[in-house]
């Protein structure tokens, strides 16, 4: 969707509006606004601005609930490429104003709707200053925001911002201390949902059915692996999966395949990130490079099925198995049930009842 906008006024109780008042903003620039679903982080939709008058522009949306965005910025001049402004929440009718620079992100500050709260002004601003000297107080900060506070759909978006470092139990007992207007709130519903799906994932659960597709081709179905040990293992390209990669790798060398197997599942193909992979002082072409990128291909190397979920026949797996851009496990028994099921905090105590498991029943 396009816009091309002067100024603008909110007309009627579902339409928010966003003033931004940017030093460094010109005239040909643009600004691409993403929809933005929690807690899975995917983009429903881009609506881009393209700026009309320096320093200042305006956009608006209707909305049928609370909101999620992401600001990317992105000049006509191909030096300065682009830039992220953030995510930000707002609600059917708010007026939002940015300020700041493009040359210092950490400077942009937000206020209307919910930044007009102190407390979320201050996390706000801890965020994008990004002191470490306070780095104790900006997670105490964000804790008691995300865990205490029972009357803002913003402590539930935080919370959802936050699911890498939250269990099942966690997310029962945040759910039942909100407020009932809160729990009825778009945000309160997308935590039940979470809870929902989260709870058909516990151990001693039947593992849901799927039917995938994998990189060869091939159709892969749950059932298929009925008898046998299962790894489901999501991962995405960042440095915790090279530590996971090499543990999972051991496991599959020494219990697989006959009675365990696995299958792996990232968003696209690794060889896209590795490309994007460089060593400080060298060009793209030096051979320290490519082989450097090499290694790292060789480390990411799949010798079990492999599927990528930005296929579409396979993009469901991260709804029904609730996984984001992290490493997630889960172990499936000879029988279709849950052993157990990682979380980002929990990874090594995963492996090692995997392990404990495969050694007493292989």
């Amino acid at each position: 969707m396009l816009f091309c906008l002067i100024d603008c006024q909110a007309e009627d109780n579902n339409q928010f509006t966003i003033r931004l008042e940017i030093n460094g903003l010109q005239s040909g620039d643009f600004i691409v606004f993403s929809t933005i679903q929690k807690p899975l982080y995917e983009i429903i939709s881009n609506d881009t601005l393209y700026v009309k008058e320096p320093n200042i522009c305006f956009f608006n949306k209707e909305l049928a609930h609370t909101t999620c965005f992401s600001i990317v910025y992105h000049s006509q001049n191909i030096n300065t490429a682009k830039h992220s402004f953030g995510t930000f929440l707002v609600k059917p009718s708010d007026n939002l104003r940015l300020q700041g620079t493009v040359t210092d992100l950490s400077t942009i500050m937000m206020s209307g709707g919910f930044y007009n709260d102190s407390l979320i002004t201050r996390l706000e601003y801890m965020e994008r200053a990004k002191d470490t000297s306070k780095s104790d107080e900006l997670k105490e900060l964000r804790k008691y925001i995300m865990k205490e506070i029972n009357d803002s759909e913003y402590a539930v978006y935080l919370f959802l911002d936050n699911m890498s470092y939250v269990t099942y139990d966690e997310l029962c007992v945040r759910f039942n201390g909100l407020e009932p207007n809160i729990k009825a709130s778009y945000m309160g519903q997308c935590l039940k949902k979470t809870i929902n799906i989260w709870a058909s994932l516990q151990p001693g659960e039947l593992a849901p059915e799927f039917t995938v597709i994998d990189t060869s081709e091939n159709v892969l179905n749950l059932s298929d692996y009925k008898g046998k040990y299962l790894l489901v293992y999501f991962w995405e390209f960042c440095p915790a999966t090279f530590q996971v990669q090499k543990r999972v790798k051991d496991l599959y060398q020494r219990f697989g395949k006959e009675q365990f197997d696995i299958i792996a599942f990232t968003t696209d193909d690794p060889k896209k990130e590795v490309s994007k992979v460089s060593i400080v002082g060298f060009e793209d072409t030096d051979q320290r490079t490519v082989n450097y990128r090499q290694q790292l291909l060789d480390e990411l190397a799949q010798p079990w099925a492999f599927a990528f979920t930005n296929n579409p026949e396979n993009h469901f797996m991260k709804q029904k198995y609730y996984v984001w851009n992290a490493t997630m496990l889960t172990f499936i028994s000879p029988e279709g049930k849950i052993i157990v099921r990682s979380y980002y905090t929990d990874l090594e105590e995963v492996l090692k009842t995997i392990e404990r498991t495969l050694q007493q029943e292989i």
